[in-house]
């Protein structure tokens, strides 16, 4: 950037530059150490609950096998459609913050020409525009959510079923680790 024409300045809009740069910023100073962080914690969590379950259970890791494929089939169709809402966010949010600095730019001139309504009514159709991309990324988001707890309370429904199913075979501080660690599970999945 530091090295740029001055045409690359006048073809590309303020908006998306300022977007991008505060993003990539964010996204390394905040979001990634934090993510590599809960990975290693929740991943470890998860890992040991399933080989701690698949140990005590051998049935339930046939059981939680078969979900953790359903939940890579989830994903197959999650990460595409929130992969395009993330791109929408951010197109919406760098033609929104270029329209806020070029309309502070040339305010002078838009209140010389009485222009400010044609104004206002642009920004809140992007403004509109923006939220609608936040709106159906936290719906996404959502949905993904309620797919992880189900889940994890079928993969607790299937403790307790092996439990009572398998009660002669299993003792009780077995069957009470088994619950403990996918409630667990249930917490963190």
């Amino acid at each position: 950037m530091l090295y740029a024409p001055l045409g690359f300045f006048l073809q590309n809009p303020v908006g998306e530059m300022l977007v991008a740069f505060t993003k990539d910023q964010d996204i390394i100073d905040e979001n990634l150490v934090d993510t590599l962080h809960y990975l290693g914690i929740y991943g470890l969590i998860m890992l040991s609950t399933v080989i701690t379950v698949s140990v005590t259970i051998p049935m339930f890791s046939v059981f939680g096998g078969v979900l953790f494929f359903v939940t890579g089939v989830m994903l197959y169709f999650y990460l595409p459609a929130a992969t395009t809402l993330k791109k929408q966010k951010t197109e919406t949010a760098g033609e929104l913050v270029g329209l806020v600095a070029e309309t502070l730019d040339g305010l002078p001139i838009i209140t010389a020409f009485g222009q400010n309504k044609y104004f206002i009514a642009t920004a809140a159709n992007k403004i509109d525009e923006h939220h609608r991309a936040l709106f159906n990324g936290e719906s996404l988001n959502l949905w993904l959510a309620f797919y992880c707890d189900l889940y994890g309370a079928i993969l607790v429904l299937a403790v307790a079923i092996f439990a009572v199913v398998m009660r002669t075979t299993l003792g009780p501080a077995t069957v009470g680790l088994a619950f403990s660690n996918t409630i667990q599970m249930l917490v963190f999945y």
